[in-house]
């Protein structure tokens, strides 16, 4: 009916009119979507205060409350406290000379992400032009980064990861809590600009500090060539001067990067360096173009004690002035610097048109103008003062109203410094009266070197027969752990000739084990050999060596240090017999204990202190076999006890390949660190007893150890270490639960009840 119809064509319209005043209405508060994200084009909203338990900060969901200012979206768009009165909170006199105790204010941040913008997603962080004084920065209620430093700490060009499962398909916050004087103009965000969003491979490049780092180098560089200058001539003044703008630049740009948070985070610090070589640099400046000039004018001199006392005054305050005035003070040189660059520019074109016009005489309008620019002093001075005048100001008017970083004088000084070096380039020749005595001093060089290499000569042959002669075996290897040399006395302990060695891993030395032992013994010593090789810088360890004349296994105490040159390291080895202790032959009993961490790599140390005792009450093979048995003990007590690696666990760890990084994994967690194997060793004159205990959960110990023949123990990766103690040992008691094992070894004919 045409009534029916009227209706719905009414109530779509009202629902299209409503839907259209809801966007209207709900605009700001709706965070733009996409990423990455600038956060100049949203806006931000700032309170007084900050609390995360009262519920003053609204979730995402949650409409902001009346309590935010709310700062409309813009390219530049600062965010200073002092400058946005907020309710309750003191304002700012001009000079400020109060400082308040730090204050709380909270600023939040809405954008919204799509499931393609996350998906996109791979390593993004928070880009902060500048932050201070202190901070905490959320996303979605999660604690990115933390800065609550008793001294300021004002950054620039901070970057913050984030973890994108911290982010969401939706409405996502941002929440800064911000900790500073209310009156510091470093409260806040000072800078306009860039804050945003973004792959880290993009904020990298934004904050790209290589230009800061060629223009540093390039003014020290050139500050310190022509001062070194005033040494030969004290009459070259201009040299001095020049010399000082530089390094004067050299130090600004130095503060004006990220580089000195490399040193200090020190905001206060820094500010005050960077206030006094600006100041400083424009009386250096004028020094220097005063020096330049081949005749005096008193005017300009007097501009130049003028400037002078200016630079130095405010120079002077900024390192003794509290820190809230700084700020007023950086005005006040802002206000007051243009006029007196201006001065300086009319100065040196009244010189440049005087010369001018006597070249326009002697050569004509196009020949005068350009010998004057390019070939004399003052049209150099005015085409550099011109650059560096208007980049300065340009950078004055952007700090003053845009609230952007400086940047653009930067080029212009460098072109200022640039052309001043070329022009006084002529120095250089200076150096040709130094040409004979530079010659004489090359002869004498050569005659140095030549005693030089007879000397070291010498003392190759004297290294070489200390090296020849001494008793202990001494190896070269290179980075990799490949022998590049011996000495004779390999030869001699292990009956290896070096020139069999060389070329071969040292790794072979360690690997060669008796039948009984297998390639369990000596897998931890390989391992922290290779650990010294990828990280250390000198290892000292005691292993057994293979002795082929001997047929059998020597301690060596063996130290490695690494010899690092600039393109290449060595490593230095050098591999002394243990000699035991004569003491040993007198005792008679000893109780001692041990407590040990899961370190693996302490166990062969351990093991070797446990059968110190034993070579006079046993033979080789029997403490070989008591070695192999304890060091299977310690080992299941880390394994199997304190960090919980069962059975079948360890069977598929070890045949993926996996095994050694799952016990990386599991000594990593705190409540495997703070386990402990404890030791208690007994000796007597007629057996010895180790007790052994973890504290791990224990295990069924009757399943193991009685029924398994030589050919298990043989394939088997693992699980043989009680089968091997029950055979080294003439008791093993475990106690009910299966983490305590009393293990005793009754001497020949000496045996006593257990």
């Amino acid at each position: 009916m045409p009534g029916h119809s009227l209706t719905r064509k009414t109530l779509k319209s009202t629902r299209r009119t409503a839907a259209l005043l809801f966007l209207i209405v709900s605009s700001p508060l709706l965070a733009e979507a996409g990423y990455p994200v600038d956060l100049n084009s949203l806006p931000v909203y700032v309170r007084a205060g900050f609390s995360l338990e009262d519920g003053s900060i609204p979730s995402p969901d949650e409409e902001i409350g009346d309590d935010f200012l709310r700062l409309p979206a813009a390219r530049n768009r600062p965010v200073i406290v002092p400058d946005l009165k907020l309710p309750g909170m003191p304002e700012r006199e001009f000079p400020e000379l109060r400082s308040l105790p730090p204050a709380d204010f909270t600023l939040l941040w809405r954008f919204t992400l799509t499931d393609e913008d996350l998906t996109h997603m791979h390593n993004p962080v928070l880009l902060f032009a500048q932050i201070g004084e202190g901070w905490q920065i959320f996303i979605n209620g999660r604690l990115l980064q933390k800065s609550m430093d008793s001294h300021p700490v004002n950054r620039r060009l901070l970057r913050v990861a984030v973890n994108p499962r911290f982010l969401v398909s939706g409405t996502n916050q941002i929440v800064i809590h911000l900790k500073g004087d209310p009156l510091s103009r470093e409260t806040g965000l000072y800078y306009g600009s860039p804050y945003r969003i973004e792959e880290a491979a993009a904020a990298e490049a934004d904050v790209d500090q290589t230009l800061y780092i060629v223009l540093i180098t390039i003014y020290s560089s050139i500050g310190l060539f022509h001062i070194l200058f005033i040494f030969g001539d004290p009459k070259r003044r201009f040299n001095l001067h020049f010399g000082v703008f530089a390094l004067t630049l050299a130090t600004y740009l130095f503060t004006r990067s990220t580089l000195p948070y490399q040193f200090t985070d020190n905001a206060n610090l820094i500010f005050r360096i960077e206030m006094a070589s600006l100041a400083l640099g424009l009386p250096a400046f004028i020094n220097f173009s005063i020096s330049l000039l081949p005749f005096r004018n008193r005017r300009f001199q007097l501009l130049g004690a003028l400037v002078v006392l200016h630079g130095f005054t405010i120079s002077g305050l900024s390192i003794v002035l509290p820190v809230n005035p700084l700020y007023d003070l950086l005005v006040v040189w802002q206000f007051t610097s243009p006029p007196l660059l201006i001065v300086m520019e009319a100065f040196l074109v009244v010189f440049f048109v005087r010369d001018l016009r006597r070249l326009f005489k002697l050569r004509g309008l196009l020949v005068g103008l350009y010998q004057a620019l390019t070939a004399r002093i003052p049209g150099n001075l005015v085409l550099g003062t011109t650059v560096v005048m208007v980049t300065s100001v340009y950078d004055i008017y952007a700090a003053l109203v845009l609230h952007t970083s400086p940047g653009l004088s930067a080029y212009g000084l460098l072109f200022f410094l640039t052309g001043s070096a070329v022009r006084i380039a002529y120095d250089l020749l200076q150096l040709l009266k130094t040409n004979q005595r530079l010659n004489r001093s090359m002869r004498q060089s050569f005659m140095n070197l030549k005693r030089l290499h007879h000397t070291l000569t010498r003392s190759e042959e004297k290294y070489r027969r200390l090296i020849e002669e001494t008793n202990d075996i001494v190896l070269t290897l290179d980075a990799k752990g490949i022998v590049t040399a011996g000495n004779s006395s390999l030869y001699r302990e292990l009956g290896i000739r070096p020139s069999d060695l060389i070329g071969r891993p040292f790794s072979d030395l360690l690997k060669k084990e008796t039948p009984e032992e297998g390639p369990f013994s000596q897998s931890f010593t390989v391992d922290r050999v290779q650990d010294f090789y990828d990280h250390g810088d000198a290892l000292n360890i005691r292993v057994p060596l293979f002795a082929e004349q001997k047929r059998g296994h020597v301690f060596f105490d063996i130290k490695f240090e690494k010899i690092r040159s600039e393109d290449e390291t060595d490593i230095i080895v050098k591999a002394s017999t243990v000699e035991e202790d004569p003491a040993l032959k007198y005792l008679v009993r000893e109780s001692v204990s041990f407590e040990m961490n899961n370190d693996l790599f302490a166990i062969e140390d351990m093991v070797r202190r446990l059968i110190v005792d034993l070579p006079r009450f046993l033979d080789e093979y029997e403490i070989s076999m008591i070695r192999i048995g304890l060091r299977e003990i310690i080992v299941n007590a880390i394994e199997h006890g304190n960090l919980g690696i069962t059975y079948i666990e360890k069977t598929d760890l070890l045949n993926s390949g996996n095994y050694q990084e799952e016990i990386r994994r599991r000594l990593m967690t705190e409540t495997n660190d703070r386990r402990r194997v404890r030791i208690r060793l007994s000796l007597t004159p007629t057996q010895i007893r180790y007790r052994i205990s973890d504290e791990g959960m224990g295990f069924d110990h009757n399943r193991f150890g009685f029924h398994m023949d030589p050919e298990q123990v043989e394939a088997s990766l693992h699980g043989r270490g009680i089968f091997i103690t029950r055979n080294a040992f003439s008791r093993v008691l475990y106690n009910e639960s299966g983490n305590s094992v009393l293990l005793i070894r009754d001497f020949p004919d000496r045996a006593e009840p257990a």
